[in-house]
């Protein structure tokens, strides 16, 4: 095993972790302050790793902190990009795949201005709770719109949730209200290098902005946008503009379509054992949810501890988990085990996929989204060639089809 910290030696599998170096742009500026439009933005800049920044990566991931309601901008709200890190990377790399959110005005400036979308690949948005007693519950209210124009539903939900967008399927303007602690907002790209966006000017006939207009906003009613024309051939690999009804609930996956509740029917945590700091996943793919293509897992951690005990198991009692397990079984060799007598063991093992796995390791701090609040020790690689590897940041980690890896969290 190679410990980058006890030995001098370069580490091969160091290609595969993304950290703060690897974000399209850093969330905060010189001074630590948070990078926002304006002064009553309440989301936090995102950490965005892609295959814009870093070549050999094949997803787009995107992590926003909510921390309060947020003024509605789908109609003729914009905002010049003032932030020369940021203008500088729009124009030299994102207005040259994407259509859209960013703009180029007739005198020059750069807006950013979100319409309802459409997008040539699959995109997965996650509206995640961070409340370490409930990880169902997501903190606020949202509504979310799925389809184009007088087609588009509305979806409203106040629990974690998962929002699957096939590709050339119209989905925005989303509102969120009644809100009561910071979230996480998750975007995944699971299939294509970065995100594309093909903004539409048709919107849902009963839309309409809630909040205040926010302060320095440009109206792009008055304002003539000459750009982007992208022409790279990342724009259209696939997917157009579907006109069709949604009927949401096919795409919109509350904590009632998750393997199992992170909570037992008397309001306790499902937890293996009493010092358990890491919280039952919140879990989604096509074994809960048939015909959904992809497998999400979201966890919590609340303390010092591990996922990984060699040579210890725990056995499956909680009567829900158990039926979903014996339905994992079926198609995974592990982590679950049936012992002789019967018993349904979880043992948590180093292991390889014969999938690609895209695990990030994020904070929950909503003013400080560069702290990942703990260590993360991930060792990648197979037995004595194993390299240990301490992450102190928010980082996404990528793991090949048939590559080895474990983790201890700290």
């Amino acid at each position: 095993m190679v410990d980058r910290y006890s030995r001098a030696e370069s580490l091969v599998y160091e290609k595969f972790i993304f950290g703060l170096k690897h974000l399209w742009r850093s969330p905060v500026d010189e001074s630590g302050r948070l990078k926002v439009f304006h002064p009553e933005d309440q989301f936090n800049p995102p950490l965005i790793w892609d295959g814009l920044k870093n070549p050999d990566l094949p997803v787009h991931v995107e992590v926003f902190s909510v921390r309060g309601p947020v003024p509605d901008s789908a109609l003729y709200i914009g905002f010049e990009v003032k932030d020369e890190e940021r203008k500088r990377f729009y124009l030299e790399r994102f207005m040259r795949v994407s259509p859209s959110p960013a703009y180029i005005t007739e005198d020059g400036r750069v807006i950013w201005h979100h319409r309802p979308m459409y997008h040539p690949h699959n995109e997965l948005i996650v509206y995640a709770g961070i409340d370490p007693n409930d990880l169902s519950d997501l903190g606020a209210d949202v509504s979310h719109y799925l389809g184009l124009g007088a087609c588009s539903e509305r979806y409203d939900f106040n629990k974690s949730t998962l929002l699957w967008v096939p590709p050339g399927f119209v989905h925005g303007p989303d509102r969120i209200t009644s809100f009561r602690r910071p979230f996480k907002l998750l975007v995944i790209v699971p299939d294509h290098p970065t995100v594309i966006e093909h903004g539409v000017l048709e919107h849902p006939p009963d839309y309409k902005p809630l909040l205040p207009e926010p302060c320095e906003y440009v109206d792009v009613r008055r304002t003539r946008l000459v750009g982007p024309k992208p022409t790279d051939p990342l724009t259209f690999p696939r997917g157009r503009l579907k006109e069709v009804s949604p009927t949401v609930r096919k795409f919109a996956y509350s904590v009632d379509h998750a393997w199992f509740s992170p909570i037992d029917e008397s309001g306790k945590l499902r937890v293996f054992h009493r010092e358990d700091q890491i919280n039952p996943p919140l879990i989604w793919d096509g074994l809960s949810i048939p015909g959904f293509p992809f497998h999400v897992e979201m966890y919590l951690v609340r303390g010092d501890g591990t996922d990984f005990y060699p040579n210890i198991g725990f056995e499956v009692k909680d009567r829900e988990m158990k039926l979903f397990f014996e339905r994992l079984m079926k198609v995974s060799p592990g982590p679950v085990f049936r012992a002789e007598d019967g018993r349904i063991i979880w043992n948590r093992r180093p292991m390889y996929h014969p999938h690609n796995e895209f695990t990030f390791f994020v904070g929950t701090d909503p003013y400080n989204p560069t702290d990942l609040g703990g260590e993360v020790h991930l060792w990648l690689g197979l037995g004595d060639r194993s390299e240990r590897h301490i992450i102190r940041e928010p980082s996404l980690v990528w793991i090949p089809r048939g590559f080895g890896a474990w983790t201890c969290l700290v």
